[in-house]
């Protein structure tokens, strides 16, 4: 057996080092931080300057109170701090810092110089700073009232957070977030923020909340937001500035502020996104300023490392309250927003239900010999009885079946509730459209014989249970619709239907599924009208979606992003390329004139289906996984929590299958995105992408949270170089991307990024290889 090892005392290097990574994790808490001292000491005009995303530099100045010459070495040390004396003063506490931690965690993972002024002082003084201590001389510098705090070279010690960070115009975009916020909760202030020398931000100060908000959000419309005040709680004041339903803005966040602290509160958000799906409709992302002002000792600020969360009395009866009070008022701006409602299909009292085409065609279809005994019920009877529609009023004879169908007037007529129940163990899953023409097949329709058909009555959904069996299409084309009626079979059909009946004494009694039992049969794409009954009626391995525009502004704004930084030579190249063959799963050769390229498949096939994934969000085909996979158990294969992880998803469950048809029930993941159609992805990597969609998505941000899970959407669904291990794999893999995949590029909306041409090398020009061929 092995010895227990020996407590020890860490050495304080370390405990400091572990301390900042708790508070300092990207370059937003960095700002945050400075943006919150700069308020708690009285400043009128604060300006931020940033360079490479934070990651280079970060600068915030202030006209504020400054610092005492005298408190200069104490200005980075742990737990000093000129806001709190004793732990009871966090009962009471109004400013934002309390611990003394932030400016210790910096000067951590950064170099950290301060230069201040006092009013008192006839000059200012400068010092660095490192691990918590003053690194240098305290010089006497020429400086205006207040402090300039900057932080240089953001974790030039921790290479791993270094290396990980994401674009710099990501973490410019949280910064930016930030900084609109608290300009915002804070209009008597000034703002300004530069990235890179660029402006991005100004206000200027004296102003009014609604100014400063429609001044940064771009709201040109008064009526697209509006403004909330009342008193949830007692001794509580709420003014919440919400988008009207008819609100668009390409800048979209939101924002709770308690005690003008900028807080995280998954209570309230969801008391809000509630209130807007009851009223406006799913799907609806709402734009909300929450501003919340109560009794100091009823807040509890020491309850999260960064300060981002808070508890207070009397949360569940103010969110309560909120959701109440934004229910009420959307309700009353309803009609600035137009809701199409589902008419109900009415008929004339005096009318029978009628046959309409579908039925004749499908008895057509179905030519059997007539047995010996008379049957109570007509052909078509019996065929509307067993597909759950009305039965004809008087019994079908001969005659009837001769007669052309009654006509009716273009209006609309109700839908009779199917006759067949399945037992309550057997859940159906409902096929749709049932019985549908095509276009091609109306077309051909105008060049027959012209015959005075009825106006056809929708067929209802056949609750039959339906299982999955091993005969399932893997083809999109196998969605929950009939396939297309072969022509043949429709021109027959048109014509029986006006031929004279031959006069028969003998029965018509017949089994109308006798030809329709199952046989293992592989039906190609071109024979889809002759499958069987079974076979149409099995649950297909992609489920197509109603199409919906996209409303949402962020993704708008994404595609917009994709094209203006695309990359116009690359995209020539692409779009007019050869495809010449695979050097392996990992790359593969193309030509386009007469340059031969060597293309990354990854990095390639990724781009793609970023622009494909922007293009088809939340109309994506559900491709069904063969099966389920457990994500507790995948995401442990990372040494990740699997019931933390099953949590996040199944909390965001409704969003992930209405945005991407990715769907998420007792802790497994059935189905994703169908992103190119007939394509087969293997999700190798799937358990590196439940991992990163749990760590690193936030969930809060919605840009930054469609943005990361359109990016590992379509790293999962890209080829990887361990998809080669399995050479059978990687055969059909192969085929799939040259067949399939490639062949999107050529279509005229395909644009390829700038961070693809990483992925394409140009090897050979023709006039090159002819002087290699020479020598």
């Amino acid at each position: 057996m092995s010895e227990p090892g020996y407590i020890m005392k860490l050495d304080d290097s370390v405990i400091h080092k572990i301390a900042a990574g708790e508070i300092i994790t990207e370059p937003v808490n960095v700002v945050k931080e400075l943006l919150e001292n700069s308020i708690d000491a009285v400043a009128d005009h604060i300006q931020i300057n940033i360079e490479n995303g934070g990651y280079g530099l970060i600068q915030i100045k202030d006209d504020g109170t400054g610092i005492r010459k005298s408190d200069m070495p104490l200005a980075c040390a742990r737990h000093t701090t000129s806001k709190l004396h004793k732990y009871n003063d966090l009962r009471t506490i109004g400013t934002f810092g309390f611990r003394g931690e932030a400016l210790f965690s910096m000067s951590c993972c950064a170099h950290v110089t301060i230069t201040t002024k006092t009013f008192q002082e006839e000059y200012g003084y400068s010092a660095e700073y490192s691990d918590g201590k003053m690194s240098s001389d305290l010089k006497n510098i020429a400086a205006t009232e207040g402090t300039t705090v900057e932080v240089r070279d953001l974790f030039y010690n921790n290479r791993l957070r270094l290396n990980a960070r994401p674009k710099a115009t990501t973490d410019a975009k949280k910064i930016y977030e930030v900084v609109a916020k608290y300009a915002v909760t804070y209009p008597e202030l000034s703002f300004v923020l530069s990235s890179n020398g660029k402006e991005m931000l100004q206000t200027y100060g004296g102003s009014k909340t609604e100014d400063v908000l429609k001044l940064l959000f771009d709201i040109e419309d008064t009526k697209s937001i509006f403004t909330l005040s009342f008193s949830p709680y007692p001794n509580v004041t709420a003014t919440m500035f919400l988008s009207a339903p008819s609100f668009s803005s390409k800048k979209k966040m939101n924002a709770i502020f308690i005690n003008g602290r900028l807080v995280q509160c998954q209570s309230f958000k969801h008391s809000i996104d509630t209130a807007y799906s009851e009223t406006v409709g799913s799907g609806v992302s709402p734009f909300y300023f929450i501003i919340l002002v109560m009794p100091q000792e009823n807040v509890e600020v020491n309850v999260h490392p960064s300060k981002k969360t808070v508890k207070f009395i009397g949360e569940v009866e103010i969110g309560e309250e909120i959701h109440k009070k934004i229910k009420e008022s959307l309700e009353q701006r309803r009609g600035s927003r137009p809701v199409m409602l589902m008419k109900e299909r009415t008929h004339k009292t005096s009318q029978k239900p009628t046959d309409s085409p579908q039925i004749d065609k499908f008895i057509s279809q179905i030519s059997q010999k007539p047995a010996e005994d008379a049957p109570p019920l007509s052909q078509r009877d019996k065929a509307r009885q067993m597909l759950g529609l009305p039965l004809l009023d008087a019994p079908s004879n001969e005659k009837s079946t001769n007669e052309e169908p009654e006509k009716h007037e273009e209006e609309e007529r109700p839908i009779a509730p199917p006759s067949y129940k399945p037992p309550e163990e057997n859940k159906p899953q409902e096929p749709q459209n049932f019985l549908s023409e095509s276009d091609d097949e109306k077309s051909e329709v105008k060049n027959e014989p012209k015959v005075e058909e009825p106006v056809t009555q929708d067929l209802p959904k056949p609750n039959i249970p339906v299982e999955n069996t091993h005969f399932s299409d893997d083809s999109d084309e196998n969605q929950f619709f009939l396939p297309k009626v072969p022509k043949s079979v429709k021109k027959n059909t048109l014509n029986t239907e006006k031929a004279p009946k031959k006069s028969s004494t003998s029965d018509t009694r017949y089994n109308l599924f006798a030809e329709l039992k199952y046989k293992p049969k592989v039906v190609s794409a071109a024979e889809q009208g002759m499958k069987t009954l079974e076979q149409l009626l099995t649950p297909p391995t992609v489920i197509a979606k109603p199409f919906r525009n996209v409303e949402l502004q962020s993704v708008l704004e994404m595609r917009r992003n994709f094209t203006e930084n695309s990359s116009k030579t690359l995209t020539e190249i692409l779009k007019g390329h050869s495809f010449l063959g695979f050097c392996d799963i990992s790359n593969f050769l193309i030509s386009f004139g007469d340059g031969l390229y060597l293309c990354n498949t990854f990095g390639v096939v990724k781009d793609l289906f970023v622009k494909l994934i922007l293009d088809k969000f939340q109309n994506f085909p559900q491709l069904r996984l063969d099966k389920p996979i457990d994500i507790a158990q995948t995401v442990s294969i990372l040494g990740n929590d699997g019931e933390k992880a099953v949590q996040t998803l199944e909390n965001n469950s409704a969003m992930l299958m209405d945005y991407f048809s990715i769907s998420i029930e007792n802790g497994k993941l059935y189905s994703m995105p169908s992103i190119v159609s007939n394509y087969r992805p293997t999700y190798s990597a799937m358990p590196l992408f439940l991992s990163n969609i749990v760590n690193n998505v936030d969930w809060e941000n919605e840009i930054q949270c469609l943005s990361t899970l359109i990016d590992e959407i379509a790293s999962v669904s890209s080829p990887i170089p361990d998809d080669g291990n399995d050479k059978e794999v990687e055969m059909k893999l192969m085929n799939q991307i040259g067949s399939l995949v490639l062949p999107v590029m050529k279509e005229e909306s395909f644009v390829a990024s700038m961070d693809a041409t990483e992925s394409v090398m140009k090897l050979y020009t023709a006039a090159s290889l002819f002087d290699k061929f020479n020598q």
